[in-house]
């Protein structure tokens, strides 16, 4: 900073207004006292005065002296007169100019969010987290980016990825199965173990009208589709919410929605539902995140009319963040499906833990291991007289990278195993599958 004294064109009453003391007609001071001077100017009200201390100081422009703190009240003046326009000329100039200033990067972002350019404040948000600011820095424009996405009202998502899987259908390996527990049975190949390279599509939409303080609309559609070499083994899901999300000012958000949906295998149709939901979390505080959902669906299979009845969810998950770069969580699920064939209903029990590292290079490593036990309510005969039970094992990796996109699409990569053990053999099975995706919000 410079020390040298410059001769500003002050009256002595304008030193006195911004509380400086009467010496002469005109005063000699510092380039920063002068910048300290108008700044007072202007939380007073006098914009005419702190502008003309401005002018003179962009006149003379020493080269030893910071002009930025100039340009930005130059934007602070502006703002207060109304110009809201040349004061995010002024701040986008300076952002493009040293885009390491954080400071006016923060001013840029606050000001457009402010006047609701929602669009291009989250546009400065994703570029500045791109060039890996400090800690304090990049956590005020996560939350920022948050609050962003919570007054959004119209959301829409895209994701596309090839997923090879060497069991696309869930199957056995076995050749044979014997029937009734004793007459051996051959399986034919496409009842049998198949791999596959599938690509899977998936876009979702959401519309969230403000209807109050705290409560929002919810119209919610999503369709998925994966589509693999044979199509014996292409899915297809259309779904929809309608309901109310919630938010409170103790920190409790949640979703209340009427929800149907309708599936399809190998081309047909497979089955429907209808039913509801309610889902809630709460920041306990600035570390620990809770969860927890119930629903409730009746479900109607187009060719399994035995399968048809309602099914029932009930779990809660807890996020923690442990360490300044690891975030651990666990949950716990049950549901219930009663189906009318009492061999067919069924009870599940499901306990999950996860782990978020966010490693060097803005890459995110995820683990996820889960086991579900299955119980059916009863035998049948055409299993040998054996009640069914099952016990899945899964575990789930993934990659990502932090604040990165090509064009707007970020990618990911993730691995899953898993392994399905039940007390019929018929139900044996295990896989390995990829998931490498991108995928883009607008």
């Amino acid at each position: 900073m410079a020390h040298r004294s410059f001769l500003l064109g002050l009256m002595a009453t304008t030193a006195l207004c911004a509380g400086g003391a009467l010496a002469a007609d005109k005063i000699k001071t510092t380039g920063e006292g002068a910048l300290v001077i108008a700044s007072r100017l202007v939380d007073e009200g006098k914009l005419g005065e702190a502008e003309a201390i401005l002018r003179t100081l962009s006149a003379a422009n020493p080269d030893d002296f910071d002009m930025r703190p100039v340009d930005a009240l130059a934007a602070k003046i502006a703002y207060k007169r109304g110009d809201k326009e040349e004061a995010l000329r002024i701040l986008e100039a300076m952002v493009a100019y040293d885009p390491a200033d954080w400071r006016r990067q923060n001013d840029l972002i606050q000001l457009l969010i402010q006047e609701k350019r929602d669009r291009e404040a989250r546009r400065h948000i994703r570029a500045m987290l791109k060039q890996n600011p400090p800690d304090v820095v990049a956590t005020q424009a996560k939350s920022d980016m948050r609050m962003l996405e919570e007054r959004r009202v119209v959301h829409v998502d895209f994701r596309a990825a090839a997923a090879p899987t060497t069991n696309v259908n869930s199957a056995t390996s076995d050749e044979t199965f014997n029937l009734f527990g004793f007459l051996p049975a051959q399986l034919d190949d496409e009842a049998r173990q198949q791999s596959g390279l599938g690509v899977t599509y998936a876009l979702s939409g959401a519309v969230t009208p403000k209807i109050g303080e705290g409560v929002r609309g919810h119209f919610a559609v999503r369709g998925e589709v994966a589509d693999y070499g044979n199509i014996e083994f292409d899915q297809a899901t259309l779904a929809a919410e309608l309901g109310v999300r919630l938010g409170s000012e103790n920190g409790v958000t949640g979703v209340i929605a009427a929800t149907a949906d309708r599936r399809y295998f190998a081309g047909d149709p497979y089955a429907a539902s209808v039913g509801g939901r309610l889902a809630l979390q709460r920041a306990m505080n600035k570390r620990v995140l809770l969860a927890g959902e119930v629903a409730a669906r009746h479900v109607t299979y187009d060719e399994q009319p035995d399968r048809d009845g309602p099914v029932f969810l009930a779990g809660t998950q807890v996020t923690v963040a442990a360490a300044k770069r690891l975030r651990l969580s666990g949950g716990v699920a049950a549901i219930r499906e009663a189906a009318k064939a009492e061999s067919l209903a069924n009870t599940q029990f499901a306990v999950n833990l996860g782990a978020l590292v966010a490693l060097p290079y803005r890459i995110n490593l995820g683990i996820r291991p889960e086991v579900t036990f299955r119980r059916f309510d009863k035998a049948t005969q055409f299993y040998g007289g054996e009640r069914r039970e099952d016990v899945t094992y899964d575990l789930t990796t993934s990659l990502s990278i932090r604040d990165f996109a090509v064009r707007g699409f970020a990618p990911s990569l993730s691995y899953r195993y898993t392994d399905n053990e039940s007390t019929i053999s018929l139900f044996d099975y295990d896989r390995h599958a990829v998931d490498v995706g991108l995928a883009k919000s607008f």
